[in-house]
């Protein structure tokens, strides 16, 4: 089990879920700071601290933020199994990844955007279907149904699905988002 310290849910004192309310977790986040705040403090050793303290919860934040990162930690919170503790993969699926990889490397060298944007395209769709999945799947799990091997089984796919967005885009620009919103 993690450091209380360093557990992102005990870092904001809150119960490990999936269903986050994240603009709740935001306002949280800005009363927190505004009380901790380094400028607020003048003895160089509260600072130092207000600093350290300031740091971990953004930190948290970005964990907690993220729909695969908070589902992962999550489970493992809840006794589930880690992705080192279960590596499994759907039997079809390395199969159809590897394809996919085959489809995003060609579109990659070709550096035609709207190949890129195709295979983007499909790997966003995925992330939304799995955050949908992961999301009834954690709802059974709080219904008392032990649905933590199929929780890991998807968390497995999605992490896959993850990569190849980081891959498709290097840069951390999410070309799906508006105007200052990336």
């Amino acid at each position: 089990m993690p450091d209380p310290q360093d557990d992102p849910f005990d870092v904001f004192g809150i119960e490990p879920t999936f269903d986050l309310d994240v603009d709740a977790l935001k306002r949280k986040l800005r009363r927190r700071i505004a009380t901790l705040h380094p400028d607020r403090e003048s003895d160089p050793i509260a600072r130092e601290e207000a600093v350290r303290v300031v740091a971990r919860l953004n930190e948290a934040r970005s964990v907690l933020e993220n729909d695969e990162r908070r589902a992962n930690l999550a489970l493992t919170r809840l006794g589930g199994p880690t992705a080192s503790d279960d590596p499994s993969l759907p039997p079809a699926f390395l199969m159809e990844i590897l394809e996919i990889r085959g489809d995003m490397e060609s579109a990659l060298a070709s550096e035609d955007p709207a190949e890129r944007d195709r295979v983007q395209g499909w790997a966003e769709s995925e992330r939304s279907r799995l955050c949908e999945l992961v999301r009834s799947l954690f709802e059974e799990l709080q219904r008392g149904e032990d649905r933590s091997s199929e929780i890991r089984l998807q968390l497995n796919v999605w992490r896959y699905i993850e990569r190849m967005i980081d891959q498709l885009n290097p840069e951390g620009i999410d070309p799906f988002a508006g105007p200052g919103e990336s």
